[in-house]
């Protein structure tokens, strides 16, 4: 929806009807610079009213055929300037908005388009069958000249170890990875999938490490 409508809430309930609602690839942009994707889907910044338009509202429905254990979604995005993102009506994740309740006027902070994530979000109501995502995007101010808007969801999944009972998953937390695990494996990592793999010393289940770039793998073994 690029009308510049408020919407209130009911929008980003599972059975809202968005039947009457403009489809698009992202990225969904008003942007005269360079993106961090292509822009395949053209909106507008002046509402159906004549005013500058503050939010945007987007929503896709997905489906999922097995539900993952735990219900962990991971979410990459491209926005300028902020969003908040519902999955089947509860909020998931936020971007450059401010805490609290916000309406359709609610400014977010400045930000440049680019990729920012992945995100890991537990999503407790996650359903096997039909799902709806839903993301309210918001400028900076009723003067910001641009949008930008696409999103990229995928599940988050454990690995089960061969032999054993052990599962590893890994997740964002803020600046940090966190590998965690059951049972009573050693982690291991490489730089390489060929080897060598390494003992990493007194690591256990919760092990935070702050990315450094390069890439680097990780597992368990028995």
């Amino acid at each position: 929806d690029n009308d510049g409508r408020d919407l209130g809430t009911a929008w980003k309930e599972t059975d809202f009807n968005d039947s009457a609602w403009s489809e698009g690839a992202a990225l969904l942009a008003l942007e005269s610079g360079a993106t961090a994707e292509p822009i395949r889907t053209d909106l507008s910044r002046v509402g159906a009213d004549g005013n500058d338009i503050v939010t945007d509202y987007f929503r896709r429905r997905f489906t999922v055929t097995e539900l993952p254990s735990p219900k962990r979604l991971q979410l990459r995005h491209v926005v300028d300037d902020g969003i908040i993102v519902y999955i089947n009506g509860v909020e998931a994740h936020r971007f450059g908005m401010p805490e609290g309740p916000v309406d359709w006027l609610t400014d977010a902070n400045g930000h440049e388009n680019a990729w920012e994530g992945p995100f890991v979000v537990d999503v407790e109501n996650l359903v096997e069958g039909e799902n709806v995502i839903a993301v309210e995007l918001h400028q900076a101010g009723a003067t910001s000249s641009d949008a930008v808007f696409g999103l990229e969801l995928s599940v988050v999944t454990s690995v089960p170890v061969e032999g054993g009972g052990d599962e590893l998953s890994i997740r964002i937390d803020g600046a940090n990875v966190v590998i965690e695990w059951d049972g009573s494996a050693t982690l291991q990592s490489a730089d390489s999938v060929l080897g060598p793999w390494t003992d990493i010393a007194g690591a256990t289940s919760g092990y935070s490490v702050e990315p450094t770039g390069a890439m680097k793998l990780y597992r368990l073994t028995q």
